[in-house]
């Protein structure tokens, strides 16, 4: 028993001397299940109506109670709040029958919005007797701008999921091969040779970039042809946004490992750097969260990728419409990749 109490204390002094391993033991579960309390609580449970041409006004105060209600001047600008994505769908009367437009995309919110509707109508109805035999009424008829009804949450969290993908596995290759090279000493030889900084992180980017875009192009090829994932966009525009989230990847992950003394001490980057991209990139609807969430999404390049990867694939838009998305994610890859330079400029002066 001696020598098992004597590995034991050695065990325990080691890890209570090293206080990264103390933070991912006490601080870092205490922080993702806060993260992820707020983020599930946040998630969409009062979808925006947009109306048009004017409901029964007995209908429209029962709708109320259950929806956010947004008056639409005209269908056409209703549809465009939907497209927008300012409303989660447009209920038109302008015609008599009324129907009802969703966006489509993500079946959680057209299921929400279906059940809203629907209890709407049983609420009138039982509420104005004259009218009960009526539903069809006041029963709107459904039609979806993108999607179908049969599509599954999967489908919606795809997108996102294979950026997630690219990312995390592309973060761990080049932080761990980044860290031989300071570890083995490599790092420190090529650092007295005429190259600069800057020439370094290209062609370390160059380097493992090579094997990092095949395995991108793998994983979309799998998602989108082996798995048939549904994808409106071009294969290509697709691939663009991947591989601008395979160079943030590239260059965090080697930024990172300048942080880390061993292979352990990089994987307890992960609930750190990985994880709350997770969370905030979209794949948990976001839009009635507190401020501060949705502000703090705004950080992290997976949060951009993923929205332009949604975009072209589940809504078919162009990847010029998504440009935005893209010069932020290339925004933040040209970010590490200067905070590299720098890390190197550092050690070799």
């Amino acid at each position: 028993m001696r020598n098992v109490f004597s590995v034991a204390r050695r065990i325990i002094t080691q890890i209570g001397m090293d206080r990264r391993t103390l933070a991912l033991i006490i601080v870092a579960p205490v922080l993702m299940i806060t993260l992820l309390w707020v983020v599930i609580n946040g998630g969409l449970a009062t979808p925006t109506i947009a109306v048009a041409g004017g409901p029964p006004a007995a209908f429209r105060e029962a709708l109320a109670k259950n929806a956010k209600i947004v008056d639409a001047a005209s269908v056409e600008e209703g549809l465009r709040m939907v497209r927008d994505q300012k409303a989660d769908a447009l209920l038109d009367y302008s015609s008599g029958a009324p129907q009802l437009t969703l966006d489509g995309a993500d079946p959680s919110v057209s299921a929400l919005v279906g059940r809203v509707v629907q209890k709407t109508a049983l609420t009138f109805l039982s509420s104005v007797p004259l009218m009960q035999g009526m539903l069809g009424n006041v029963q709107p008829t459904v039609r979806l701008l993108h999607g179908s009804l049969d599509g599954t949450a999967f489908e919606f969290i795809a997108p996102v999921m294979m950026g997630f993908v690219i990312f995390f596995f592309i973060f761990i290759l080049s932080a761990i091969a980044f860290l031989r090279e300071r570890t083995t000493g490599t790092l420190a030889r090529i650092l007295v040779t005429p190259a600069t900084p800057s020439q370094l992180v290209l062609g370390y980017m160059l380097g493992f970039g090579f094997f990092a875009a095949v395995q991108t192009i793998l994983i979309q090829f799998f998602t989108i042809v082996v798995l048939g994932i549904p994808a409106e966009g071009s294969f290509l525009s697709i691939l663009v946004v991947n591989l601008a989230l395979c160079l943030v990847a590239l260059s965090m992950g080697s930024f990172i490992s300048a942080f880390a003394q061993n292979e352990f001490q990089v994987l307890q980057f992960i609930p750190i750097v990985i994880l709350p991209q997770v969370l905030f990139s979209g794949i948990l609807d976001l839009r009635q969260a507190p401020d501060w969430v949705r502000l703090l999404s705004r950080i992290f390049p997976l949060t951009y990728g993923g929205d332009a990867l949604r975009e072209l694939m589940l809504r078919g838009k162009s990847l010029g419409a998504e440009w935005v998305d893209l010069v932020v994610v290339l925004g933040f890859a040209g970010l590490f990749m200067f905070l590299n330079a720098l890390s190197l400029r550092r050690s070799k002066a």
